[in-house]
């Protein structure tokens, strides 16, 4: 296949066939990880009436995530990291029939949803980096990477919009009952991912040396240190939008659940057009469009706080969705670059602790602020950062930049 071919086949990943598996299995996955935590928002929203018990709802969900991910990437590096997904995937799929039980017999309280997002927390913080890390492995042409990362990217932040469709056509509990069934399908999905491991596992290091050689790894790499930094800073900006929606949803709009799943199915198609969009660059391109990205993306969330009308949080709903998945697909694809095969399980926990263990900060910050001084102005606060960062992120690419070519001329 030339190269013009190349760039323009946006599923070029798909020819390595353990992608393929990978690929529907994350997609099954995120939809059913996005079906529940839409529903749990709803669900303890509708029961207390709280903007601050949405955020402590997120809080317990995400935190065990900040705390746990670091140690569960140096693990990764010392184990079969398909092995350790199967085993996330059916605790995550016992959690889901809990949940989903609960809810059918309508005795669903709101500590329940504490403990349930709690448990699922701690798996998760062996799940996220375990996928992330296998990602890479399932590529047989690494030269796909930015089109893999760019499609499953889009299978994460499309799970929106495939979990509204659910929630909107299947209604609530049958929408839990059919989560805790696929994931069935992703075990055997998984179980038909072959991938030969031998030559990283079975390091006889201790897991404090593991993880303090990742750490010393991460902060002597500039270009994954600035990422970090910059992810965890749109995340904590950003995540105010998705834990209020319930909020939004109800108050703002006089509408349902069907509102809010209608949103998120905007925000799914937005991903989705981005994703197809950047499947058809090359690894290296991506990251240009970070910081126009991280604008649109804070100027989308402003628009949506002020937002009566359902026409206009479609539209910037769907605008947020594109800027994600290019904000994450290029984090994700410099971090995927620039990191050591042997050290990817604990750099994609670093990752994922940026990405997900933020969250908590910024949940509670969501609820307190909501109860204090209105959901809109929280968000508008958010969108403001979010721009802020892009600029500071375009401010650094171009001294960056302008320092290699010093460096560069004077070798």
């Amino acid at each position: 296949m030339d190269d013009t071919k190349k760039k323009n086949n946006i599923f070029i990943s798909f020819r390595s066939h353990n992608f393929r598996y990978y690929f529907i299995a994350q997609t099954i996955s995120m939809t059913g990880t996005w079906v529940q935590s839409l529903l749990t928002s709803w669900i303890i929203y509708n029961i207390t009436n709280s903007p601050m018990m949405l955020g402590w709802a997120t809080f317990a969900l995400k935190f065990p995530t900040f705390i746990l991910s670091p140690i569960a990437g140096a693990y990764i590096d010392k184990a079969p990291r398909n092995k350790i997904i199967k085993i996330t995937q059916t605790a995550l799929a016992i959690v889901a029939t809990v949940f989903a039980l609960l809810v059918v017999y309508k005795a669903i309280v709101p500590w329940h949803i504490i403990v349930l997002n709690i448990v699922c927390g701690v798996i998760m913080a062996f799940d996220s980096p375990g996928r992330q890390s296998l990602l890479y492995d399932t590529l047989a042409h690494k030269e796909d990477l930015a089109n893999g990362v760019a499609l499953v990217n889009a299978s994460r932040i499309a799970g929106p919009a495939l979990a509204g469709v659910i929630i909107y056509t299947a209604g609530e509990w049958w929408s839990l009952v059919c989560n805790g069934a696929l994931f069935i399908v992703v075990l055997a999905l998984l179980c038909l991912i072959k991938i030969n491991e031998e030559s990283r596992v079975g390091s006889n290091e201790s897991i404090i040396k593991t993880l303090k050689d990742g750490l010393s790894y991460v902060k002597k790499n500039t270009g994954i240190k600035m990422v970090l930094i910059f992810i965890f800073f749109i995340v904590v900006a950003t995540a105010p939008v998705m834990v209020l929606m319930p909020l939004f949803s109800r108050d703002a709009l006089s509408g349902t659940a069907k509102t809010m799943s209608i949103i998120t199915i905007y925000i799914g198609l937005g991903s989705l057009v981005g994703a197809l969009f950047l499947a058809q660059w090359r690894n290296g391109k991506i990251e240009k469009m970070m910081v126009p990205a991280a604008v649109a993306f804070g100027s989308a969330i402003t628009v949506f706080a002020l937002s009566n009308t359902l026409m206009t949080s479609f539209i910037t709903g769907f605008i947020s969705g594109f800027s994600m998945i290019v904000i994450f697909a290029g984090c994700n694809t410099i971090i995927q670059v620039l990191t050591e095969d042997g050290k990817r399980g604990r750099v994609m926990s670093l990752y994922t602790t940026a990405l997900m263990g933020s969250t908590p900060v910024s949940s509670i910050l969501a609820g307190w602020f909501a109860d204090k001084i209105g959901a809109a102005s929280t968000c508008i606060a958010g969108g403001m950062l979010c721009i802020l960062c892009g600029i500071i992120l375009g401010l650094y690419q171009k001294k960056y930049q302008t320092e290699q070519t010093v460096q560069n001329s004077i070798e």
